[in-house]
């Protein structure tokens, strides 16, 4: 059986969430979580988590469309919990 990842991988560097409102989840991660933007388009921002190279992009589906439930990335949709020690 093959794995999808190599036997190397050991760690997520990078979290891609397609949402149906990039603005205001643009905000809601810059402005209530304190990500720094990395960079930004009309369609997908990407935001730097710490200090470490860890990054989150959000990527606007396309015409506002409802995301599936697979694709869903809202934050009425999950609990994010952060510890300070955690994120650097």
């Amino acid at each position: 059986m093959t794995n999808f990842h190599s036997i190397d991988a050991t760690q997520v560097t990078n979290v891609t969430l397609n949402v149906k409102d990039l603005n205001k989840l643009t905000d809601f991660y810059s402005n209530v979580l304190g990500f720094s933007i990395e960079k930004q388009t009309n369609q997908q921002t990407v935001f730097n988590i710490g200090n470490l190279g860890y990054t989150l992009t959000l990527n606007e589906l396309n015409n506002g469309r409802q995301p599936e439930f697979r694709e869903a990335a809202s934050p009425e949709g999950f609990d994010i919990t952060i510890h300070g020690n955690e994120i650097k």
